[in-house]
């Protein structure tokens, strides 16, 4: 897990904030208005709120943070109310925002526990989810020559028109562009490729033009 930026903000509650949640440090916010609190509030991965709920005991704003904690919580055989509600507490600067309120019987293990868990999940789902960057080849369909790999298909764009005889692949060999100088003879093109295979394994030579 890369490194994580906490931050919670205490709203009058008799809750203790941890001092770190798994290995990575607490900060606290203190402010007297919310705008103020919000205003110290910069990219973190998680924000916690103590304070009072009145229909629920912890609230999220996405059905997936309920799912995680609500998991949790059933796993310990708690039976807290965890709910997805809009609440002006909640920090655009925070990839996870999370309130928990002063009607939950927690103990400051308890916190710990559930957000170290959560933290968890959260980074599993993450990973699970990466999508492999996009890589863009630039290659000469008479001879078959890859010119330049990149990830930056402008960039990739930009070496093909300097060519007639240019298509861009994708990393699955899918043709996104063809250069925009001349016409490309794209059966050609596989034909070269298949030929140079042959050849690279010692079956036969062959010459295209």
């Amino acid at each position: 897990m890369k490194h994580i930026k906490i931050f919670f903000y205490n709203n009058h509650t008799n809750f203790d904030i941890p001092k770190k949640i798994n290995t990575y440090p607490v900060d606290v916010i203190f402010g007297n208005t919310m705008s103020e609190v919000k205003a110290r509030i910069n990219n973190c991965q998680l924000y916690v709120v103590y304070t009072h709920l009145v229909d629920c005991d912890i609230a999220v704003p996405t059905q997936q943070d309920k799912d995680f904690i609500q998991g949790i919580l059933n796993f310990t055989k708690r039976k807290e109310i965890v709910a997805v509600k809009d609440s002006i507490w909640y920090s655009e600067n925070a990839d996870r925002n999370i309130i928990i309120s002063d009607t939950c019987d927690f103990l400051l293990a308890d916190i710990t526990a559930i957000l170290t868990t959560y933290l968890h999940k959260v980074d599993e789902f993450n990973k699970r989810n990466i999508k492999p960057v996009e890589m863009y080849s630039v290659q000469n369909t008479r001879n078959g020559e890859i010119i330049i790999k990149t990830p930056n298909k402008e960039e990739a764009i930009k070496v093909c028109d300097k060519s007639p005889c240019c298509v861009i692949r994708t990393r699955d060999n899918n043709i996104v562009y063809k250069s925009r100088f001349g016409k490309v003879d794209l059966a050609t093109s596989t034909r070269i490729l298949k030929a140079r295979h042959s050849q690279s394994n010692g079956v036969f030579s062959i010459t295209i033009s």
